[in-house]
């Protein structure tokens, strides 16, 4: 096969955010593209499939600048549903398509003018050049209707190009089952991949089921693509589900990093199905998982590190959706070892560890003696906080209620190793329990010189008497930490036995109680309670001025700004990065006096929080606005 023709810029030239096919634009430009809209997760400019459900399932459709894989069902019938949806799609919105298909049909769909096909005849086959060749036309095309970003600033249409059966025998192309076909055929996708985040266009390609089935060449044809989908109708898959209505599964196995490092969208289960009525491709959730059993070599190899696709005879792996059901599902498996895993979906390390963890509760000694809790780490802040979670991803391994070994990091060794170890002790649950209770309830309560236990947080509480009590310690300018007791059962009980105090709140200075609402309400009558409690003194004002006005224009955030541990933080910082602003950053996980003051000396109760020349500009809302507005850095700029 012939050399591929390479474009003028390199595709081996590490690219900034701001260098991808949408991001090109000019900041104040806004492209009025029929067909198009901008994605709510980073203002990537989205197109429909054509299929409404699948376009919801992942995320509101196809990346401009993008290539899609589409796995075959055995018969073709499903996957050729997609691909006239995709076609039919760019009619109606007057898109410009390319069509190379060996197999055309002779229908009304592939009849409109807007359609360029690509002929392919026996000399191009003989000669092993069809990729080759094929590229070529791909990029005069694009270049005959002015949809390459780099020499036109004309931005009025889109290019759908269609690829079906890449791989297939129906192409004479042998990759199945030689390898020197494969080469060839990745060399294009990367030439392609190249090609499109160059141009106001997108690409879908169907690979035929033999190809779907080899899980080495999936693998690599994966790579190289954004989104890769298959469409599973095997008589084994079809003969396990449950649910007889449904055609097959639908395997979502890749999703896109476009001017991210993480997936753009995750959708909120990949339990999913399809099935086909009144000729329209439905795809939704099923309500209980596939009962597919876990040796099935059609199962192995088909995950990629974006997203992990998993199924289980017996619920071991959960993810936690409520506050409400943690207690109850330590409650349900009071007996079992639970690993609690506290998460970010914006951490690499959070991702890679799910999958190892999923693939630890598929022994068959887990599914009797082992239960998983996945949790979202800055979702549930108050789970989080209870159990001294800084970072993630964190493994709190818990035994009747109690804590029985904790790891943090991404070392799937010694996770396995404290797993087993945890696995095979057995404690004396009667002598542990009210110890590890007490242990837990005195961590609490020494946490901070000033702890208030109460119903609901600072910035909403949920009672009265926490309402007048949060304001008699503002009033009194002191810095204090606080549980909500509505998010722990346990601790609301048992604080109670501990303290000897029926009610909440309850207020705590340097470890011990000095009472309830009512108290507090004399001490700070009579003057005294001013003297009992430490105040924010001059030194921490000073420490915190000084921050703040350490450079002119100050992040403080979760984590360094060059490895952010929240996802508002990374966002404030790509915000920040792309408008070219200098800045510097302060880890508020590094100092807990400086995390909680500095809410109380901005009046700002949450982060990322941005200064300029010292003053407060807000959080991540307030510079998203600003930069949408294209306000932001004359508002960084008119600071002295």
């Amino acid at each position: 096969m012939s050399e591929l023709v390479q474009p003028k810029s390199s595709y081996f030239v590490r690219k900034t955010p701001n260098q991808s096919t949408t991001q090109n634009l000019k900041p104040t430009q806004v492209l009025n593209i029929p067909g198009t809209r901008t994605s709510l997760h980073n203002n990537q400019l989205l197109t429909p499939i054509g299929i409404p459900s699948i376009d919801a399932t992942i995320g509101g459709g196809l990346p401009v600048g993008g290539i899609c894989l589409v796995g075959q069902d055995t018969k073709n019938y499903f996957s050729d549903i997609v691909m006239r949806c995709f076609i039919a799609e760019g009619v109606v919105h007057n898109h410009s398509i390319c069509v190379a298909d060996l197999l055309m049909p002779s229908d009304e769909v592939y009849s409109s003018s807007n359609i360029k096909t690509f002929e392919c005849d026996e000399k191009i086959l003989s000669e092993s050049s069809l990729y080759s060749n094929l590229s070529k036309k791909i990029t005069e095309h694009i270049d005959l209707i002015n949809l390459n970003v780099n020499k036109t600033k004309e931005y009025n249409n889109l290019l759908r190009i269609v690829i079906n059966s890449a791989g297939g025998l129906v192409w004479n192309d042998l990759c199945s089952i030689s390898e020197e076909y494969s080469v060839e055929l990745c060399k294009f996708l990367l030439y392609l991949r190249q090609l499109m985040r160059h141009s106001l266009a997108v690409c879908v390609i169907t690979l035929p089921n033999e190809v779907v089935q080899n899980k080495d060449l999936l693998e690599k044809f994966s790579h190289l693509s954004d989104y890769t989908f298959l469409l599973d109708d095997s008589s084994r898959t079809v003969s396990r589900l449950t649910n007889t209505q449904y055609d097959g599964l639908f395997r979502l196995t890749k999703l896109p990093r476009l001017n991210s490092l993480n997936s753009c969208f995750t959708p909120e289960t990949l339990d999913l199905a399809f099935y086909v009525k009144k000729k329209r491709l439905i795809v939704e959730q099923m309500h209980l998982p596939p009962d597919i059993d876990e040796n099935d070599d059609s199962q192995k190899g088909r995950t990629s590190t974006s997203v992990t696709i998993f199924t289980l005879k017996m619920a071991v792996y959960h993810k936690l959706e409520k506050t409400e059901n943690f207690q109850q599902f330590l409650n349900d498996n009071n007996n079992l070892l639970v690993v609690l895993f506290f998460a970010a979906h914006w951490s690499e390390e959070s991702k890679l560890m799910s999958s190892i963890l999923q693939e630890m509760c598929k022994d068959e000694a887990s599914k009797v003696s082992l239960r998983a809790l996945e949790i979202e780490a800055e979702d549930f802040e108050e789970i989080s906080i209870n159990y001294g979670v800084e970072a993630v991803p964190t493994f709190i391994l818990v035994k009747n209620k109690k804590v029985v070994n904790k790891l943090s990091g991404v070392d799937p060794v010694e996770l396995r190793k404290r797993i087993a170890q945890s696995l095979q002790a057995t404690p004396n649950v009667a002598a542990q329990k009210p110890e590890g209770l007490s242990e837990r309830l005195n961590r609490l309560i020494n946490q901070a010189p000033v702890v208030l236990f109460m119903k609901g947080s600072p910035q909403e509480p949920r009672c009265g008497f926490s309402r007048q009590l949060i304001e008699i310690l503002k009033n009194n300018d002191v810095t204090f930490s606080y549980f909500d007791i509505l998010s722990d059962n346990e601790v609301r009980e048992g604080l109670k036995k501990y303290s000897n105090w029926p009610t909440y709140p309850q207020l705590y200075v340097k470890g011990e109680l000095i009472g309830g609402l009512d108290i507090v309400k004399e001490l700070d009558a009579s003057g005294e309670f001013k003297s009992m409690v430490p105040t924010r003194d001059d030194s921490l004002n000073e420490k915190l001025k000084q921050l703040v006005n350490k450079s002119k224009v100050m992040l403080f955030m979760k984590g360094r700004k060059e490895e952010p541990k929240c996802g508002f933080s990374r966002q404030i910082i790509e915000i920040l990065d792309e408008t070219g602003i200098k800045f510097e950053s302060f880890d508020i996980l590094s100092d807990e006096e400086v995390r909680q003051g500095l809410k109380e000396y901005s009046n700002w109760p949450t982060y990322p929080q941005l200064y300029v020349d010292g003053e407060l500009i807000g959080g991540l809302d307030i510079v998203k606005e600003l930069k949408q507005s294209g306000e932001l850095e004359a508002t960084i700029q008119a600071k002295k």
